[in-house]
């Protein structure tokens, strides 16, 4: 929902950004993962020097009072899809009167990251923990 007076103005004020069962491929490369690879290019556009970054900022601004991505859930390297957490941003921009688009790129893709993280773990603890169990298993029939 973009709060149509806005549009014409330097700075854009959407009010709310919904999405909704996103299905995320991560996949991991020699080169890193998907989502490392996606975030190189946003740092590499943004540039690293204060004159890159006043260039990249001279356009349109926005306002995002309310990100969220509700029900997503990730496929590793085709292997297995988990849920990962909600996400929920709000107020992207607003504390300096707005942002680029490319910030907001990095922002949400830095919680996308996190929540995939705490989804990788979730994968590792459940593996290790169902490896444990069958070996805790196997221990036993031998040592009746």
């Amino acid at each position: 929902m973009i709060e149509a007076t806005s549009i014409a103005q330097k700075t854009i004020v959407i009010r709310k950004v919904l999405i909704v069962e996103p299905n995320i491929i991560y996949e991991s490369g020699t080169g890193g993962t998907n989502f490392d690879i996606l975030q190189r290019n946003i740092d590499n556009y943004l540039g690293s020097s204060a004159s890159d970054k006043s260039k990249k900022n001279s356009g349109k601004k926005v306002i995002i009072e309310s990100f969220e991505i509700r029900d997503a859930k990730v496929n590793y390297n085709g292997t297995i899809d988990l849920p990962i957490p909600n996400i929920y941003l709000r107020d992207i921009g607003k504390k300096n009167g707005g942002t680029s688009f490319a910030l907001v790129s990095k922002k949400v893709l830095s919680e996308l990251n996190s929540k995939l993280s705490l989804s990788k773990s979730s994968i590792s603890d459940s593996i290790g923990g169902a490896a444990k169990g069958a070996g805790n298993a196997i221990k036993g029939i031998f040592e009746k």
